[in-house]
């Protein structure tokens, strides 16, 4: 008899699962800012609002699975029309913002695809 290999999880269930948490922690206003990205925000002139509606409603470009202590993403989406990348991790009890910025058109194709550097 061969080794028993685990089911595959169930990706589609996860991510409901997720989206949910997701918006669970914004309508509690579950939000840590590391420290790191409040200046960056205060700098760039992104309020917390805007990172609020990027993660609600914006598309992940690259996930950070080996990130400590919690896997984190960038995620891209727009507020009030301006282009917006957040990186987040997700902890058990809040949504933990690490950074936040508009994407350099000149490092990003449309925002969404990393240019290759030559």
């Amino acid at each position: 008899m061969g080794v028993q290999i685990p089911p595959a999880p169930n990706y589609r269930i996860l991510s409901k699962i997720m989206i949910a948490k997701i918006k669970k922690f914004i309508s509690e206003r579950k939000v840590q800012i590391r420290h790191h990205a409040r200046i960056q925000m205060r700098a760039r002139r992104i309020r917390i609002d805007d990172i609020l509606e990027v993660i609600s409603s914006g598309d992940i470009l690259e996930k950070y699975p080996d990130d400590m202590p919690f896997p984190s993403c960038l995620i891209y989406g727009k507020s009030n029309n301006r282009p917006i990348h957040v990186v987040y991790a997700l902890s058990d009890e809040e949504i933990i913002i690490i950074t936040a910025y508009e994407p350099d058109p000149n490092k990003w194709i449309n925002f969404r695809f990393r240019r290759k550097l030559k």
